[in-house]
């Protein structure tokens, strides 16, 4: 077999797990994810749109936000026009507790600007919304550095609030 029909094979498989993992109806519940919405990219909405209907994502499950299109934002823009946002969305629709998993779509910032190295600042827009359920509850976390994550190596354990207090 070439290397460059093996990187064809390996292309179809990562397509069909990603297809497998986006249709399969047996994986989460959609009353237990927030949609996050861009309201400034129409390719945000769109994917939204379709994501929800598709899912039958309640309507208070949807927090439309309005943020940068761009790929990469600063810790101040990432804070008040996506975290507080979505906390809001949380706080004020009940849904906390309720809520395990947020789903960003295309077209909402995916880092947020700091330095780089194990020390640094710099982190992933997911990374920090994971965090989010702990703030909630008065958590803080320091800017700089790595945090651990509670799930991680858990296979066995069933996530859910607040044995995991991440989303």
């Amino acid at each position: 077999m070439t290397a460059n029909r093996k990187v064809e094979l390996s292309a179809q498989m990562a397509r069909s797990v990603f297809l497998f993992l986006v249709t399969s109806p047996i994986l989460f519940c959609a009353d237990t994810l927030l949609l996050i919405v861009n309201e400034n990219s129409p390719l945000s909405r769109e994917i939204s749109q379709y994501y929800a209907s598709r899912r039958n994502v309640p309507a208070a499950n949807v927090c439309k936000i309005r943020t940068s299109e761009s790929e990469t934002t600063d810790r101040d823009s990432y804070l008040k026009q996506i975290e507080q946002p979505v906390a809001e969305c949380l706080r004020s629709r009940g849904l906390v507790e309720k809520i395990l998993y947020l789903l960003t779509t295309a077209g909402v910032p995916l880092r947020v600007r700091g330095t780089s190295g194990p020390g640094g600042s710099n982190a992933s827009v997911d990374s920090e919304l994971t965090l989010l359920y702990s703030k909630i509850h008065r958590r803080t976390f320091p800017i700089d550095g790595i945090v651990p994550n509670p799930f991680f190596g858990k296979k066995q354990a069933v996530f859910r609030h607040p044995d995991f207090p991440i989303y």
